[in-house]
């Protein structure tokens, strides 16, 4: 069965969940369907609220970090990355989970090309893009891959993305803010207190992430082991297994130690296994109504 995309007009079988010109949605959301509060840390939450609310991070100063930012790596992409194809195997297991996460939207992404290990999601919450290196496709396993994937999707469901590129530029150096409102206006006394806590949320925003791809994988092992790669692969010493808060400061991202920790901790949590629950009960259900088996076929007489 084909519907019509709302958003964009192009027909999608309705299997597929999003349209394949525009990634929006096509099917409506269901009281069983996963949301934000199934998986956010609370001081992601709290300290997002601060920031919301900050006069210094105004709509204008967040519009001019998407613009520049987005156009500038979607540019890059575009001539040194390969853009991921529709229904290909990474495009499904993009759309298996984004289904699973309930997103509205899903991402542009490209491969790139690159012996780094990394993933990254940035843009808007309309359109965003992730990007995923081919050493990072290299080293992990398929249910790892559905780890990372889930981590960047909830950054999306999440509506991280404009905090994450303030905070990630700002981790580069003091000054980043004040280029975009007017030199003078803002100074270091100013931009210290604003970077620390986007950083310090950015931290918290991660720990969410990592809770959402525990509800895609449902293994707490997977996530360890990904971590385990990634830090193998990667700048990260032995010591980023350690809980070391005074190290984190000026980090965009928890050290391993602490996001093993609390990804088994959630996973040992009543909030996690009634995320789970629903997740189970919206299967029964789209099981029921499907018209037929999507893998093979057949017809649902059920």
């Amino acid at each position: 069965m084909e519907v019509l995309c709302a958003h964009c007009g192009a027909y999608s079988k309705l299997e597929r969940i999003f349209c394949l010109r525009c990634r929006r949605r096509i099917i409506p959301l269901t009281p069983y369907d996963i949301v934000i509060s199934d998986f956010i840390h609370p001081q992601d939450q709290e300290n997002l609220e601060v920031l919301k609310g900050s006069p210094l991070l105004s709509f204008a100063v967040k519009q001019a970090v998407i613009n520049r930012h987005s156009k500038k790596m979607r540019r890059w992409l575009r001539h040194n990355a390969i853009r991921v194809k529709p229904l290909s195997k990474i495009d499904t297991l993009i759309r298996n989970c984004g289904e699973i996460l309930a997103i509205h939207m899903l991402p542009e992404t490209y491969i790139i090309p690159s012996k780094d290990v990394n993933a990254f999601t940035f843009g808007s919450d309309d359109n965003p893009t992730m990007a995923l290196t081919s050493a990072m496709l290299e080293i992990l396993n398929e249910q790892e891959l559905r780890a990372v994937i889930g981590h960047e999707l909830a950054h999306i469901k999440s509506k991280h993305l404009i905090y994450h590129t303030l905070a990630e530029s700002l981790a580069r150096g003091a000054g980043m803010l004040a280029s975009f409102i007017g030199s003078g206006i803002l100074t270091l006394t100013i931009e210290l207190p604003i970077r620390m806590l986007l950083l310090a949320w950015h931290r918290e925003s991660e720990i969410s992430a990592d809770r959402a791809s525990l509800l895609i994988v449902k293994d707490p092992t997977v996530i360890e082991t990904l971590m385990r790669k990634l830090m193998q692969h990667g700048r990260e010493s032995e010591s980023s297994l350690e809980e070391d808060e005074v190290d984190e400061y000026f980090k965009t991202h928890p050290n391993y130690g602490r996001r093993i920790k609390e990804v088994r901790e959630f996973y040992n949590s009543r909030k996690y296994r009634e995320a789970i629950a629903k997740l189970e009960k919206r299967m029964e259900i789209a099981t029921a109504l499907a018209p037929a088996c999507k893998f093979c076929g057949e017809q649902n007489t059920g």
